[in-house]
């Protein structure tokens, strides 16, 4: 977008865009340089007028009004529950450090990449001192850790390291066909899906095709939200088939069946999944994604041209959400 197109759209450049980010490396800053950002070449260049992210009116709270407090929460060896964390100081040497692991570590997956970038950057949670532990301590304490709750700290982080803007490549309006060519979203207008209270939530499903479980008939069951292990363990067969993916999903996510002794763990085969049929497994699923909680991934902004509100959804893996563009 040149100044021409911002001048006759009416679009204006936001001053603070770039407040979050460090302007000169030469200057102790210890957060990316990026020159456009530099206020030697004055103002922000207009590829960066289009609007921050809205809140939609959902009701639903921002990820900076909610803060650094997690959506679900985490509970210690007492069963106490902690919800609030800090993070350590994002430093070009923690970057090289991560950067130095994925190096040696090239066939490490994305989530377990993830898992280490979290376990790097929280400093405490709740009581628990992150600092303190050793890599494969932390490891396993955020590998516990439900899943909303770890992508939730993972959005903090890259705003500690990259800022709360995110940029999109160039996209039409749906309402005008405008063309935005940079469109830059704010991570901290991310509606927010927090439990209320300190149990966990589960849903009761009901099956349209029920199951043999041992001896008993299954026509219900009870879900809850997945952990992170889940991702963890999910071989890139799985994350790449939607099928396996909502079969495997379903099988982490089931926490309870009617009619079995819910003392016991529940281990869903996939002979199961084939008695209950797509329909029961994608209700069961979608009950699944329905309580999960955390962070939305999408940002809204408004076409300069036309003032029609818009939605765009954001890609959280590593090389979109902590590279220069998200999509």
């Amino acid at each position: 977008m040149t100044h021409a197109q911002t001048e006759k759209v009416g679009a204006k450049t936001k001053p603070g865009l770039c407040d979050d980010i460090v302007p000169d490396p030469n200057a102790g800053g210890e957060r990316p340089y990026f020159p456009e950002c530099d206020p030697r070449f004055g103002e922000i260049p207009p590829e960066y007028a289009a609007l921050d992210g809205e809140e939609v009116g959902s009701g639903l709270p921002t990820l900076g009004k909610v803060g650094r407090v997690l959506p679900i929460g985490y509970r210690d060896a007492t069963g106490k529950l902690h919800r609030e964390f800090e993070l350590v100081d994002w430093t070009w040497d923690v970057e090289e450090e991560l950067g130095e692991l994925a190096e040696r570590n090239q066939d490490m997956s994305m989530s377990a990449y993830i898992s280490e970038i979290v376990g790097r950057g929280l400093a405490k949670l709740g009581e628990l001192d992150f600092t303190k532990l050793k890599r494969s301590q932390r490891r396993l304490v955020v590998s516990q850790l439900f899943h909303a709750d770890v992508l939730y700290v993972y959005t903090w982080i890259r705003i500690a390291a990259l800022g709360k803007h995110v940029r999109f490549d160039e996209f039409e309006c749906e309402a005008c066909s405008f063309k935005l060519d940079a469109f830059a979203g704010d991570l901290e207008t991310l509606e927010v899906k927090a439990v209320e209270g300190e149990e966990v939530p589960t849903a009761e499903v009901e099956l349209p095709r029920g199951f043999h479980y041992g001896e008993a008939e299954v026509g219900r069951v009870t879900v809850g939200p997945l952990r992170w292990a889940f991702m963890e363990t999910a071989d890139a067969s799985i994350l790449k088939n939607p099928a396996k993916f909502r079969i495997a999903s379903m099988k982490a996510g089931i926490v309870g069946l009617e009619g079995v002794d819910n003392g016991a763990p529940v281990v869903i085969a996939r002979d199961h999944a084939r008695q209950m049929g797509p329909a029961s497994v994608n209700r069961i699923v979608a009950a699944i994604d329905g309580i999960g909680g955390g962070a939305v991934f999408e940002v809204g902004g408004e076409c300069p041209k036309c003032g029609e509100r818009f939605r765009r959804a954001i890609d959280w893996t590593y090389d979109s959400f902590f590279g220069r563009s998200s999509r």
